[in-house]
């Protein structure tokens, strides 16, 4: 069995694999864990967020800005790295 874990926090983050443990011995299940931590999620700094906000509102409109309602995503990448 695989497959992919996303987080926002990283406590919880490194604490998924101990989940899976503990889920999985009591199961009575037996297993071999290979647990891969990948790159950690994309967190906008707000301040570079806020004045990104007000300079693009200034130089294209404020209805250029397009606030997402769901928040934050739980989408696959790896821009966290750069």
């Amino acid at each position: 069995m695989e497959g992919t874990v996303r987080t926002f926090d990283e406590s919880v983050r490194m604490y998924i694999p101990v989940l899976m443990e503990r889920i999985t011995e009591a199961h009575g299940a037996t297993y071999q864990l290979y647990y891969e931590y990948g790159y950690a999620s994309v967190v906008n700094d707000k301040e570079v967020t806020a004045k990104m906000e007000k300079n693009i509102g200034n130089a294209l409109g404020k209805e250029s800005i397009v606030q997402l309602e769901q928040g934050a995503m739980m989408g696959s990448e790896d821009f966290s790295a750069f």
